[in-house]
């Protein structure tokens, strides 16, 4: 039931991640009520109970135990993995790809994957144990039987090291499209919020609550953006492809990155201390040369609603310019410097705080 509810609310919490605070903790914390030991423990023991059948062999016993263990875990992996898609899936990713990664050497054999390993293990264990003589013919027999009935695939992975090694490319590549989906996924939703931005109105009691709020939001889409780059230069790296092949000025990926960091700069600035007439300080800037003086009030208008320690305002410029980087209405390089602009507006200084400023720009 418990595990039920938390596939539910990862699910929901990945839909809605932008507007949840700390959306990756509390994700990672309901995949945790998923893999609960009681849960593994039970899963475990119908497998042992199967692979026993028959077998009164207490050496027996406690090999499958522990292969059931290890078979019990990555089977609660991947219902986790599959409770949302958004970030919870690109994190549902990263534990697919390490348990395909997961390497040992068994009697001079190299093996890969958390699951063959366990395989590997245990059929080395009955093997040695019935060369001994601590397990009987019959013995040996229906648990080599009862094992291969249900765990074949394991067994041909076993004698393929090529297909093992694919696998992991496998997960390499689902890495990477989780990572590409949830970029996609988030940029969508950062555009609908930047459309609804006038429609809507939250109050919260009281002004810390707003600037805790504030933090818990920019936290959460450092973290979303972050993390979802990382799963593709991650994929990239075990696919042997250079991660710059799509981290240009201009991708989507450069542009999740640029939001990230952003993101980053403004919850530490946030909970501090916005002004000056914003188009006053871009129409010189050698960033928007290029621009006409429409384009100048329009990008102007992305920072226009900030005041001084005005959480709203620049939760809302921090949503608008995001859009207009993912629409391509600015590039990376303008982006710092609005998003420099909005911290100093909101900070009520010229050069921000504590460096926010140069920070931003080496971001870029």
């Amino acid at each position: 039931m418990q595990a039920d509810i938390a596939k539910e609310l990862i699910g929901y919490i990945s839909d809605n991640a932008l507007a949840v605070n700390n959306s990756i903790g509390m994700i990672s914390t309901l995949m945790n009520v998923i893999r609960s030991d009681v849960r593994q423990k039970s899963i475990a023991k119908e497998i042992s109970s199967a692979l026993t059948e028959g077998i009164n062999n207490a050496r027996v016993t406690d090999s499958v135990e522990l292969f059931s263990k290890t078979m019990a875990r990555l089977k609660l992996d991947r219902e986790a993995s599959t409770a949302g898609g958004g970030i919870a899936g690109v994190m549902g990713a990263f534990v697919g790809l390490s348990n395909a990664k997961d390497r040992d050497t068994i009697k001079g054999v190299d093996v890969r994957g958390s699951d063959v390993i366990a395989y590997a293990k245990l059929i080395n264990n009955l093997n040695d144990d019935f060369k001994s003589g601590k397990i009987n013919a019959n013995d040996y027999d229906k648990a080599i039987t009862n094992i291969g009935k249900r765990y074949k695939d394991l067994g041909d992975l076993l004698k393929s090291p090529a297909d093992q090694i694919e696998r992991i490319k496998d997960a390499a590549r689902n890495l990477v499209s989780k990572g590409f989906a949830s970029i996609n996924k988030y940029f969508s939703d950062i555009t609908e919020q930047a459309k609804e931005l006038d429609k809507k109105a939250k109050e919260l009691e009281a002004p810390i609550g707003q600037v805790l709020n504030a933090i818990g939001k920019f936290k959460s889409v450092a973290d979303i953006f972050s993390l979802s780059v990382k799963a593709i230069k991650v994929g990239f790296s075990e696919l042997g492809r250079d991660f710059n092949e799509i981290n240009k000025a201009g991708s989507s990926v450069s542009k999740a990155g640029i939001i990230a960091r952003g993101a980053e700069i403004a919850q530490s600035v946030i909970n501090t201390e916005t002004g000056k007439a914003i188009e006053n300080k871009i129409k010189n800037d050698p960033l928007f040369k290029n621009n006409n003086i429409k384009d100048l009030r329009d990008i102007s208008l992305l920072l226009g609603d900030i005041k001084e320690f005005d959480i709203d305002g620049i939760q809302n410029a921090f949503t608008r310019i995001n859009s207009a980087l993912i629409k391509g209405q600015i590039n990376e390089a303008q982006y710092a410097k609005l998003f420099n602009v909005a911290l100093d507006t909101f900070e009520g200084l010229e050069g921000g705080i504590n460096g926010a400023s140069s920070r931003i720009y080496a971001i870029w």
